[in-house]
């Protein structure tokens, strides 16, 4: 990323992070022959307690948010699933993990991103009450003009920089984008 200059957008887990920082682990550098764990084996060891081997803790986070490539902002602090949490629990979930990224990394936190897409108009509202400006859903599809700025959709990225490029030429014509968006739902 340093040396192509490539930006990138992280939405953390704040207690992730936080129990990654108290785990007094030895960070292993990736190199290219290592093979990467699937999601899966991640969330095992998520599971099992050994998130410092899997999360950033705050030190990484803080320098590579200093580095200027990498923003960091809100999935909250425990990846509930919002759609089902009271408006007391959905403030200390929302708000909590906003005012803990931005003491950590002293920098305005006003984007979320919903955990597993799942949000309901008691959430919006909250998020909006606690200070987001923005927010990312799993909804499918493009951001035009006039669309809402609390559901933001998004396009899915496959492993693929073919695949992607296609999609690029696709979403960045509003016509092939509206016209694939309505086959895509049928």
């Amino acid at each position: 990323m340093y040396g192509n200059k490539i930006n990138a957008t992280v939405f953390l887990i704040t207690n992730r992070a936080e129990n990654a920082s108290l785990q007094n682990s030895e960070l292993q550098t990736l190199n290219s022959k290592l093979t990467i764990p699937t999601h899966e084996k991640l969330k095992l060891l998520i599971e099992k307690g050994e998130s410092h081997k899997v999360v950033l803790n705050w030190e990484l986070i803080k320098e590579m948010s200093n580095s200027g490539l990498i923003e960091f902002y809100s999935h909250t602090k425990s990846h509930a699933k919002c759609n089902s949490l009271s408006e007391k629990e959905l403030m200390e979930e929302l708000k909590g993990s906003r005012e803990i990224i931005e003491k950590k990394l002293g920098s305005p936190c006003p984007y979320l991103c919903w955990p597993y897409g799942k949000y309901n108009d008691l959430a919006v509202n909250v998020a909006k009450k606690t200070g987001y400006k923005a927010i990312f859903t799993t909804n499918h599809g493009v951001v035009e003009t006039g669309s809402d700025p609390f559901a933001i959709n998004r396009i899915i990225v496959k492993d693929s920089v073919a695949w992607f490029k296609k999609r690029m030429v696709i979403y960045t014509n509003a016509i092939l984008s509206s016209l694939y968006l309505k086959i895509k739902k049928k």
